[in-house]
């Protein structure tokens, strides 16, 4: 096995890991076993205002954030059959497929994951101007 082929198994197994950690956040703060905390779970001003505003904007939230970890781990399972259909090849074509099909299923997933974001940050704004910060 070449360096570029280890490398990109262990981004995978990175990307794998990274998706279910993102997926477990999302379930357990919408379902209320992840409270407000300062390390997982979308913190921002409006969603940490009370436990209310938390766990309604991380329900809002739930789908899109769940989606965007499906989709990390679909990149990290991604890479390992495109690193071993271009392992023996040219390194650097090697390289401009492997991030070419990293970007293709990684990009869309952070971009579900700042929707989710975006969501929860709104519906936790419009609890707290409708209830007030606790």
């Amino acid at each position: 096995m070449t360096a570029l082929v280890i490398m990109s198994v262990l981004v995978g197994v990175l990307l794998v890991g990274s998706g279910v950690l993102v997926i477990t956040i999302a379930e357990r703060a919408a379902d209320g076993r992840l409270g407000a905390n300062g390390w997982a779970g979308i913190r921002t001003r409006a969603t940490r205002s009370s436990d209310e505003a938390w766990r309604l904007a991380h329900q809002a939230a739930r789908k899109p954030t769940a989606l965007g970890g499906w989709l990390m781990a679909a990149a990290g399972v991604l890479s390992v059959p495109v690193a071993a259909l271009f392992a023996d090849g040219d390194q650097e074509r090697f390289g401009i497929a492997w991030s070419l099909a990293l970007l293709a299923v990684a990009t869309p997933a952070v971009g579900a994951i700042v929707y989710g974001a975006v969501i929860a940050n709104r519906v936790a704004a419009r609890h707290r101007a409708e209830h007030g910060p606790a």
